[in-house]
């Protein structure tokens, strides 16, 4: 993703709970505002993203085309208060993001406007994004993203069963697990996983668990975005009896602070933020 790193995203904001974050959706909903963007705070966007702005552009825009009409849709918009916006953030923002314009004067009614669009584009499995919209808020940059797609080798009912699990603080718990048998293994020598791909096998799912000896705060501290991918990238193909707890998921997370410790200062401060070319 663009990220310098994805993993730094992902350590930021990891604590000591289950942590759910997208990169590609946080890189696509800062590229938009970035196109706003001048002078330091521009910079300190691209240099935490990792990649010139008018590039970064054309990348969003050639990967959308590329994963059209396949398990994950992204969907953007651009709410505007009622205000003048440079036509050129617009343009920019409709023909790389195909970011959906709507002009509205704020009020009580905007927040489900806007959840409803989520909801829409996510085909449900997005309810709502916002809890309320303030009346003198100026703008908002949303964006959306929903995969859905079955295994490529979907679970039988004799492979779902009860069984304990374990989680990293030693506690057990008796849960639904899933077992299957695949066959491309991770190991880098301190965790252990499996790739397990989805139908047509255009994504897939990627397990990784910490040795026992391991601790996963330490190993997660270590964890690099060039020893992720060396990790997924050199997979062994050989058979695996792969076991994982049957979950979903459902999760929110404010991410200025963790923007801010990665170098994004400028553009949550009322005082230095330069969004000129919004």
């Amino acid at each position: 993703m663009l990220f310098r790193s994805s993993v730094d995203l992902f350590k930021e904001g990891f604590e000591e709970e289950n942590y759910l974050v997208s990169p590609l959706s946080v890189s696509i909903a800062l590229l938009m505002t970035a196109n706003g963007a001048d002078g330091e705070t521009l910079y300190q966007m691209v240099d935490t993203l990792g990649l010139d702005i008018d590039d970064a552009n054309k990348y969003i825009s050639s990967y959308m085309k590329a994963i059209e009409n396949k398990d994950i849709n992204i969907a953007n918009s651009i709410w505007i208060n009622d205000a003048d916006i440079r036509e050129d953030f617009i343009d920019k923002n409709t023909k790389h993001y195909k970011a959906e314009i709507n002009r509205d004067v704020f009020d009580d009614k905007t927040a489900d406007k806007i959840n409803n669009w989520v909801k829409e584009n996510t085909n449900e499995m997005i309810e709502s994004i916002v809890d309320e919209v303030s009346p003198e808020s100026i703008m908002y940059l949303i964006n959306a993203i929903a995969f859905e797609s079955e295994w490529d080798e979907e679970y039988d009912d004799h492979q779902i069963f009860n069984d304990n699990f374990t989680n990293y603080k030693g506690n057990r718990k008796v849960v639904e697990m899933m077992k299957s048998e695949e066959g491309k293994y991770l190991d880098d020598g301190k965790a252990t996983g499996f790739i397990k791909p989805y139908k047509d096998k255009e994504f897939s799912f990627v397990a990784i668990l910490p040795n026992e000896d391991v601790d996963i705060k330490e190993y997660i501290e270590n964890m690099t975005g060039d020893s992720l991918h060396d990790l997924i990238s050199l997979y062994e193909e050989v058979d695996v009896n792969a076991y994982i707890p049957k979950f979903s998921y459902d999760y929110g997370l404010d991410m200025n602070d963790i923007l801010i410790n990665l170098g994004m200062e400028d553009a949550f401060d009322r005082n230095k933020a330069d969004f000129s070319k919004m």
